[in-house]
């Protein structure tokens, strides 16, 4: 009797963790999707970059937002007239593009939360 238990419990933990693993799996590969559509969307449609605008792209998935309202995925972006940069964004689960800051390329220490509209005209008017 408990060696038939031990085998229940233990069919039944895996099947469940298996279960929570390709559920977990196919949430990320559908957010990472969804991120990257959104973020293309964004930075090709609604702000009006061309591809050669756009020098690296890089995905993370270790949101430190997190939380409900935003996605598990979040990119780095390089211009091409500014390599030296790397501009953070963030995109929620409503499929909407945040600018959260910028830094130095490779140094995240040097990371400013700054206003992308209010940066935008400072170089417009430089």
């Amino acid at each position: 009797m408990g060696k038939k238990f031990f085998i229940s419990v233990l069919t039944l933990l895996l099947i469940t963790s298996g279960v929570y693993y390709f559920y977990w799996d196919n949430k990320l590969k559908n957010e990472e999707t969804v991120a990257k559509k959104a973020l293309n969307e964004y930075l090709h449609k609604e702000r009006g970059f061309s591809k050669s605008d756009v020098e690296k792209v890089t995905f993370f998935d270790d949101n430190p937002l997190g939380g409900e309202n935003y996605l598990y995925y979040y990119a780095y972006v390089v211009y091409a007239d500014e390599p030296k940069n790397q501009y953070v964004y963030y995109i929620t689960k409503e499929r909407e593009v945040e600018f959260a800051g910028y830094a130095g390329y490779g140094d995240p220490d040097t990371m400013k939360y700054e206003n992308y509209e209010e940066l935008k005209h400072e170089k417009i008017e430089e």
